[in-house]
């Protein structure tokens, strides 16, 4: 798992279900994984990247959260009862 407020996404060498990989941790939550994905890993841009000599499956991708809106999502997270336990 990656660092709070850090998501990551990169070519899967596994190839089981797709063909990248998502990692982030607590604070990008929600959408904004699937977010990302969506135009990442969009069939048209890849193809984009390849007709332009560019190999797909050296992508990767990592962004990080503000650090102001990583704090309320880590406090948010912090409200919320821990039902895994």
């Amino acid at each position: 798992m990656n660092k709070p407020g850090v998501l990551t996404i990169q070519w899967s060498a596994a190839r089981r279900v797709c063909d990248f990989v998502v990692d982030y941790g607590n604070g990008c939550g929600g959408d904004g994984p699937r977010f990302c994905m969506h135009h990442v890993c969009d069939q048209k841009f890849l193809d984009e990247l390849e007709s332009r000599g560019y190999d797909p499956k050296t992508l990767r991708f990592t962004i990080k959260r503000k650090p102001e809106i990583l704090a309320e999502a880590l406090a948010r997270l912090e409200d919320k009862p821990d039902v895994t336990r």
